[in-house]
């Protein structure tokens, strides 16, 4: 009951972040992500995109996407439109070709928001041709309610990531891995074979949605209080 509670709260939340934004501006669609301290996106969600289309964002278009948070991470930077001077015109050309136009879209504008200075989540909002580019002044809109909706985005990626149903021994391995203990270490520590060991870990990058080990570390640690001391 709990879990089904924590469920539904995430999902308010995230609908009470895309109405806001749809408040402030024209779009046709719009979709979000989380970001790890390396740069790297999780935790997709998107209001009107198929799942089919944010499945295949992840699997093929995020390594080419102009927009993607790994360009930005540092530059203090908060909103970013697809026409920007800096993004390669082919980058550009060809991002719109494979994802936003088979989707009905042509225009972008991201919004990267932060928590203490640090980059934690983005949100991309996209309209349709007729709609035309997004001007200034909806850029400045969004930029001013930026700190808002990091609040509440943070509040998310906390709550989401308390309890990852987690078996004993994968939480035995997940409380080794917080320590920055190796697959070797882990296997002789616990009395395992090392690919027993890949298998929990493949279970754990599984159900934490994690594409890294770094980011594994921080989600873990992100929901401690769900793992043995």
């Amino acid at each position: 009951m709990a879990e089904a509670s924590k469920a539904h709260r995430e999902r308010d939340t995230i609908a009470l972040v895309f109405d806001s934004v749809q408040a402030l501006a024209a779009i046709d669609d719009c979709g979000l992500y989380w970001v790890d301290q390396e740069g790297n996106a999780f935790g997709h969600a998107a209001r009107n995109l198929s799942a089919e289309a944010v499945s295949r964002y992840r699997r093929e278009i995020a390594a080419d996407d102009p927009l993607h948070p790994r360009h930005f991470c540092g530059r203090g930077e908060q909103a970013v439109d697809l026409r920007d001077g800096r993004i390669p015109s082919a980058r550009r050309e060809r991002y719109v070709r494979s994802f936003l136009a088979p989707c009905g879209l042509l225009h972008e504008l991201d919004l990267f928001l932060y928590d203490d200075h640090r980059l934690i989540a983005c949100i991309g909002l996209m309209r349709a041709a007729a709609a035309g580019p997004f001007n200034n002044e909806e850029a400045a809109r969004l930029q001013a309610i930026a700190p808002l909706i990091a609040a509440l985005l943070g509040k998310v990626k906390f709550e989401a990531t308390v309890n990852f149903a987690l078996t004993g021994r994968e939480s035995d391995v997940a409380k080794l891995v917080r320590e920055g203990r190796s697959n070797n270490e882990i296997a002789g520590i616990l009395g395992i074979g090392r690919s027993t060991v890949k298998t929990h870990m493949e279970h754990l990058f599984s159900k934490t949605g994690a594409v890294s080990r770094t980011q594994l570390v921080w989600l873990l640690g992100s929901s401690s209080s769900a793992l043995p001391n």
